[in-house]
């Protein structure tokens, strides 16, 4: 016992130094980074890893073993394994826990294909999510008059972004595919918190299922002929206002939902 005390009161200027070596030890890793964030399906590229405590990590790419070519407390590389279009989670593990970053994607060297926008219009005040719809997707980048904009999730299928503010209006959105000369410009409609949700012909079934409601009382023809001249001029006040303010009329509810309804009352 007295032994150990000597030990201990000679080593003493020592000691924190070997607590925390010890702490460091117990440490798991942690991924700051990954380059490049997109990767072909066919793997094969080396991709490198910036973080912690990353000298005794193994790495794995959505729970499949990578092999690794260099490795120090900082920074790992590995050969990134063969893996189908999508999105990717990037794991390092070692005896103390493990981390994971998942802002990685494997990008397919097919062609894109958009088919649409979803929704096609938004209101000019932004911070809608706007998902892009198609196919081969992963790897593509989309710009707002030159600016990228916040990127949500990235699939295969889809793409979400988050549609800036904007004046009223048609915006082009630029899609590109980094790495190919493939180009799409698809058109996202700014417009203010008004956007008629309906067909044209669904005022004109409205007003037919309405004499058809109260066929006693409109059986004259010139009262038929009076209600459809109010819903007429209704439906061209209503279309002249939105397009004033920047709307516009949208074949269904495709955006936000419209503020302006048209009633079922008499007094149409």
């Amino acid at each position: 016992m007295q032994n150990f005390h000597h030990i201990i009161k000679t080593n003493a200027s020592i000691l924190p130094w070997v607590f925390l070596l010890i702490l460091m030890a117990c440490v798991p890793p942690k991924i700051l980074s990954v380059r490049p964030t997109q990767i072909p399906e066919e793997g094969q590229i080396d991709v490198t890893v910036e973080g912690e405590n990353l000298s005794k990590a193994t790495i794995a790419v959505d729970g499949e073993q990578a092999a690794l070519t260099s490795q120090d407390k900082e920074k790992l590389v590995f050969t990134a394994p063969p893996h189908e279009e999508g999105p990717v989670t990037i794991t390092a593990t070692n005896r103390n826990g493990s981390d994971s970053f998942g802002g990685v994607v494997n990008v397919s060297t097919q062609e894109p294909r958009v088919d649409q926008l979803q929704p096609s219009a938004v209101d000019i005040g932004g911070e809608i999510p706007v998902a892009i719809k198609g196919d081969h997707l992963s790897g593509i980048e989309s710009r707002i008059e030159g600016i990228a904009p916040r990127i949500l999730s990235r699939s295969k299928a889809e793409v979400v972004f988050v549609a800036p503010a904007h004046e009223p209006g048609d915006v082009a959105i630029d899609i590109s595919q980094p790495g190919s000369d493939y180009t799409y410009q698809a058109t996202l409609f700014y417009g203010n918190p008004v956007i008629v949700g309906l067909k044209y012909n669904d005022i004109w079934e409205a007003l037919d299922r309405k004499i058809k409601q109260r066929k006693m009382a409109w059986t004259d023809k010139a009262v038929r002929e009076e209600k459809r001249a109010k819903y007429r001029t209704r439906k061209d006040e209503f279309i002249s206002y939105a397009k004033s303010i920047g709307a516009r009329v949208v074949d269904k509810f495709e955006a936000l939902p419209s503020l302006i309804t048209y009633t079922d009352s008499d007094d149409v």
